[in-house]
C-alpha cells in the first residue's frame, strides 16, 4: 500500500491545471472557444483534474479545503462533465476565465503559503530548523 499524498501535491496539482486551463480559455474569446473542438476537450479534462485533485484533498483536510470559495463551484461542474457529459455548458466553461479561476488560483497561493508557514513553524517549535 502507497502512503497517501501530501496535501500540498494535490493543490500543486490543482493550482497547474488552472494555470493551464486559464491559458487555455483566456487565449480566446467564446464564439473561438466553441468552434475548437479540442480547446474544449483539454479545458474539460483540465476542470475534471481540478475536481479529483480538490476531492482528495478535501478527504485529507475539509477546513483547508473550505477556504477555496469557488472550489465547490468548479466541483459541481466537475461532476456534471464525468457524469452527464451531454449537459455541459460551454458558456459557463468559458466564464470561469473572468472570475472563478483567478479568484481559485489567489486563494489557492493563499492556503499554500498558510500551510508553509504551519510547517515551518512546527519544524521550528520541534527545534528543527532555526527561525528565519
Amino acid at each position: 500500500m502507497t502512503a497517501p499524498r501530501d496535501i500540498t501535491i494535490w493543490l500543486q496539482d490543482i493550482q497547474d491545471a488552472t494555470n493551464e486551463a486559464l491559458h487555455f480559455l483566456g487565449a480566446v474569446d467564446l464564439e473561438h472557444y466553441l468552434s475548437d473542438r479540442m480547446r474544449c476537450l483539454a479545458v474539460e479534462r483540465l476542470l475534471l483534474l481540478i475536481g479529483d485533485a480538490a476531492l482528495k484533498a478535501g478527504q485529507q483536510d475539509p477546513a483547508a479545503m473550505e477556504t477555496l470559495r469557488d472550489l465547490p463551484k468548479i466541483v459541481a461542474l466537475r461532476n456534471r462533465i464525468a457524469n452527464g457529459y451531454w449537459l455541459t455548458d460551454h458558456h459557463l466553461v468559458h466564464g470561469l476565465a473572468e472570475r472563478v479561476l483567478p479568484d481559485l488560483l489567489t486563494d489557492l497561493q493563499r492556503l499554500l503559503e498558510r500551510i508553509d508557514a504551519g510547517r515551518a513553524e512546527s519544524r521550528y517549535e520541534a527545534g528543527e530548523t532555526q527561525p528565519d
